[in-house]
């Protein structure tokens, strides 16, 4: 994949492995490797060692650790964040894990020409990550304000791998969607609605 300061560089697998028994486990395995995030290897020492929730956030974490000592920082990156997928709300581990994944995030990432912008609302800003058209201005915006944590930084790296020619990708979490964001009731508005 790619070392701390190389440009990214996508391998795309092809293909639905049998990764474990359960489907469940076997989905999720080969969901991170379906993106390019994961490595075929991992993905089947991984599935050979997780029987329960428990032990994905173990196994996920082992192999989060074993990929920064290896220097494969976009692996451990969405190891990471595999991890605190499965990690119960409850779980005082699943913050950090989190934070883990953003940190190596914007670390690894930081020269694929995301920016990030701060997007109006009420009385605050919505944190959003904007990625720029090829050459040129833009033309159009994919806007996308999904609930789903992995689309504010896991999908938006589809956007920098398939960068358009002229469209730009501004990629957000709403309202009461951040732990650390003030719990507000997402409403539409005019400047929300599609035109």
């Amino acid at each position: 994949m790619m070392n701390d300061g190389q440009r990214m560089q996508f391998t795309f697998p092809v293909g639905y492995h049998d990764f474990h028994k359960s489907q469940v486990f076997n989905f999720q395995l080969n969901r991170w490797l379906s993106f390019g995030y994961a490595r075929l290897e991992d993905m089947q020492e991984a599935g050979q060692r997780i029987n329960s929730f428990a032990e994905w956030k173990t196994e996920m974490v082992r192999q989060a650790d074993k990929a920064v000592s290896e220097g494969r920082l976009m692996n451990a990156t969405f190891y990471y964040r595999a991890a605190e997928f499965h990690t119960f709300e409850e779980d005082p581990d699943k913050e950090q894990l989190y934070d883990r994944f953003a940190w190596l995030f914007n670390r690894v990432f930081r020269d694929e020409g995301i920016e990030r912008v701060d997007v109006p609302y009420e009385e605050a800003f919505l944190p959003a990550m904007r990625v720029r058209p090829v050459s040129g201005p833009p033309r159009g915006t994919i806007l996308d304000a999904r609930r789903i944590r992995l689309v504010y930084r896991g999908v938006l790296l589809l956007d920098v791998v398939l960068r358009h020619p002229w469209l730009r990708s501004d990629r957000f979490r709403g309202p009461g969607q951040a732990r650390r964001a003030a719990r507000t009731v997402w409403r539409w508005t005019t400047a929300g609605r599609s035109r």
